[in-house]
C-alpha cells in the first residue's frame, strides 16, 4: 500500500489580485474560520486540483479562476499538481513538467492510477472496463460539506459514467481483491471477444472447404509432379526453339518473297527486250535482199550482211543468256522458300510432337491431369494451413482464456475467505463507532453490508456517515493495496448538532483514525478540542485568498504555470 501526504497549497488568482499559501501538518491540519471565509473553498480544492469535481463550486470562487499548485508526496517522494481552469500539470520533486493533460477521463486519469497505484478497472456505460476518473480514488477519503454528510461515497459529483460501481470500488479498496482480479476480469472478456473473429473465419473456411470439396472431388490418384519434371522441362526447351525458328523462318521467307518479286520484274523486261530482238532478225534475214538496203528517210543504201545479223542475234542470245540467269537465280529463290516451308512444316510436326509429351500417361494419369490436380491440391492445401494457423491461434486463445479462468477462480476464493474476515470486522467497527458516536437508531440492516448507503435522517446521520467513514479509513488501512490518502472532512458539524454529539464527533475524529492518517479538518468551532498539529485561521469575509499574499504566491507559482503555458 501506497501512503500519499500533502505538504503544500498555493492559490493565486490574477484576476483578483489574490493569492494563498498553506503548509499543512504531517498529522492534523484544521481550517477554522467563521461562515462565509472560504474555508470550504480551501478544502475543496484539494482534490479538487487531483482532478476531482466537488458537488458545488461558490459563483465567486468560479469568478475568480484560482489556478491550484498542491505539493503533495507518494511514499516520500515529491510531486507537484498544478490545476489551471481544465488543464494539469504533474511536475517531479525538482520543479520540472513530467506531464500535461486535458482530459481527466482519457489523459489525468490513467497517469494517476499509475501514480497512485490505483489498478481497478469499473464498467463503463459502454460495457467496457475502464481506469475510473481520480474522483474515485479519493471517495472514501473525502467528505464534502455539500454532499458527503447526507450519504456516504457522495462527495463528489459525475459519478455516473460507470455502472454498479459501489460493490467492485469497496472490494478492491479493502483489499477484497486485488486490481489484477479486476484486469483478469476484463482480460477474459478480451479474449473471449478475441475468439470471435477467427471464429467466423474458421467457420467460412471450413464451409468453403466443403464446398470445393463437393465441386472439384479429389482423385483417386496421387502421383508426384517430379515424375513428369523431365517432361516438362522438355517441354519447355522445345517450346523456346520452335519460337526462335519461327521467327527466322518469318523473317527469311520475307526477305525471299522480296527478292522472288525482284527477279521476276527483270526477266518479264528481259523477255520483252529478247522478243523485240527476235522480230528484228527475221526480218533482216527473210524480209530483205541480201545487196543492201535504201533508208526511206535520206535514201543511204546500207548493206544487209550476215555480220549484221549476227550482231543482232549476238544481242539476243545476251538476252537469252540473261534470261536463264534469272529464271535459274529465281529458281533458287523459291526452291529456298520451299524448303524454308518444309522446315516449318517439321516444326509443326515437332509441336505435335510436344502435344503428344504434354498428354503422355504415366499409368492412367496424363501430365494435364496432374498440373490440374497439382492446382486443386495447392487450392486445398493453402486451405488447410490457413485452418491449421486458426486453429492454432484459437487454441492459444482457448489456453490463455482456461489460465486467466483458473488465477481468476483461485482469486475468487482467497478474495471469499478475505471477505468474510473484512466484513467481520467492519461490523464489529461500525457497532463501536454508532455507540460511540450516540446513533442507537440506525437499522442493521442499512450499514451491515460493506458497501452499504448509509440513510438515516435527523442529525444522526451525519454521525452514521462519519462512522462509516472512519471504519472505512481502518479497513482501507488495514487490509487494502490501494493508495492511502490524507482524510479530508469539511465541516462535521451539520443538521444542527447539539454540543454533546459535536464534541463526541470531534473527539472520535481525533482519536479514533487509524495510525499514521493525515487528517484535513475544517470547522467553525472546535469546542476547545486540541487535535495538536496546525491550525490555520480564516477571517476574511467572503474571501478564501488574500490581496497580500498575492505577490509572493504568484512569485513562486510562476514557474509552474509558465511550463504549463508552452
Amino acid at each position: 500500500m501506497r501512503i500519499c501526504t500533502f505538504d503544500a497549497l498555493w492559490m493565486v488568482s490574477h484576476e483578483e489580485k489574490r493569492g494563498r499559501a498553506l503548509e499543512f501538518d504531517e498529522r492534523t491540519t484544521v481550517i477554522r474560520g467563521a461562515n462565509e471565509t472560504g474555508k470550504s473553498a480551501l478544502m475543496k480544492s484539494l482534490y479538487y486540483c487531483l482532478g476531482a469535481e466537488p458537488p458545488r463550486l461558490s459563483s465567486r470562487w468560479k469568478t475568480a479562476r484560482a489556478r491550484i499548485l498542491l505539493r503533495f508526496r507518494v511514499d516520500g517522494t515529491v510531486w507537484y499538481m498544478l490545476r489551471a481552469g481544465g488543464r494539469f500539470g504533474l511536475f517531479d520533486g525538482g520543479g520540472d513538467l513530467r506531464g500535461t493533460y486535458a482530459s481527466v477521463t482519457t489523459e489525468l486519469a490513467p497517469a494517476l492510477a499509475q501514480l497512485f497505484d490505483f489498478s481497478v478497472t469499473l464498467v463503463n456505460k459502454e460495457n467496457e472496463r475502464q481506469t475510473p476518473t481520480p474522483a474515485y480514488m479519493f471517495l472514501p477519503f473525502y467528505v464534502d460539506q455539500d454532499g458527503g454528510w447526507s450519504s456516504n461515497f457522495s462527495s463528489f459529483t459525475h459519478l455516473q459514467q460507470f455502472r454498479a460501481w459501489r460493490r467492485e470500488l469497496v472490494d478492491y479498496m479493502v483489499g477484497v481483491y486485488p486490481g489484477e482480479y479486476y484486469s483478469l476480469d476484463w482480460k477474459i472478456r478480451q479474449l473471449e471477444d478475441d475468439q470471435v473473429e477467427p471464429r467466423s473465419k474458421l467457420d467460412a473456411l471450413d464451409a468453403l472447404r466443403a464446398d470445393l470439396g463437393h465441386k472439384f472431388r479429389e482423385p483417386d490418384f496421387d502421383v508426384e509432379i517430379g515424375a513428369f519434371a523431365t517432361a516438362v522441362d522438355e517441354l519447355l526447351a522445345r517450346c523456346a526453339e520452335l519460337k526462335d525458328w519461327e521467327e527466322k523462318y518469318r523473317d527469311r521467307l520475307q526477305q525471299l518473297e522480296g527478292e522472288r518479286l525482284l527477279l521476276k520484274a527483270q526477266l518479264e523486261i528481259v523477255r520483252r527486250v529478247k522478243s523485240e530482238l527476235t522480230a528484228d532478225f527475221e526480218y533482216s534475214t527473210f524480209e530483205l535482199p541480201d545487196g543492201g538496203i535504201a533508208c526511206p528517210i535520206c535514201g543511204q543504201e546500207y548493206s544487209n550482211s550476215f555480220e549484221e545479223r549476227f550482231s543482232i542475234a549476238r544481242d539476243e542470245h545476251r538476252c537469252l543468256d540473261l534470261m536463264l540467269e534469272v529464271s535459274e537465280e529465281l529458281t533458287s529463290k523459291e526452291r529456298e522458300m520451299l524448303q524454308l516451308r518444309t522446315s516449318l512444316g517439321r516444326a509443326v510436326s515437332e509441336y505435335e510432337g510436344i502435344h503428344e509429351l504434354l498428354v503422355q500417361k504415366q499409368g492412367d494419369v496424363t501430365l494435364s491431369q496432374l498440373i490440374r490436380k497439382a492446382g486443386r491440391k495447392e487450392v486445398f492445401a493453402d486451405l488447410k494451413e490457413q485452418r491449421d494457423a486458426l486453429q492454432m491461434t484459437l487454441g492459444q486463445i482457448a489456453a490463455d482464456t482456461a489460465k486467466a479462468r483458473e488465477r481468476k477462480r483461485s482469486l475468487t476464493r482467497a478474495g471469499t475467505e478475505k471477505r468474510e474476515l473484512v466484513e467481520a470486522d467492519y461490523r464489529e467497527r461500525m457497532k463501536q463507532y454508532l455507540q460511540a458516536l450516540n446513533v442507537d437508531n440506525l437499522p442493521e440492516e442499512r450499514w451491515t453490508s460493506i458497501e452499504a448507503q448509509i440513510e438515516e435522517s435527523g442529525s444522526s446521520l451525519p454521525r452514521a456517515a462519519l462512522a462509516y467513514t472512519v471504519a472505512m479509513a481502518h479497513l482501507v488501512h488495514m487490509y487494502g493495496d490501494a493508495t492511502y490518502f490524507p482524510l479530508v472532512i469539511d465541516s462535521p458539524r451539520q443538521q444542527d448538532q447539539d454540543e454533546p454529539n459535536y464534541r463526541r464527533v470531534l473527539e472520535f475524529l481525533r482519536d479514533r483514525l487509524p495510525d499514521g492518517t493525515q487528517l484535513v479538518l475544517g470547522l467553525v468551532n472546535d469546542l476547545g478540542v486540541d487535535f495538536g498539529g496546525r491550525v490555520i485561521e480564516m477571517t476574511e469575509k467572503n474571501y478564501a485568498l488574500s490581496q497580500q499574499q498575492y505577490k509572493p504566491v504568484a512569485g513562486y507559482t510562476a514557474a509552474f504555470e509558465h511550463q504549463l503555458s508552452l
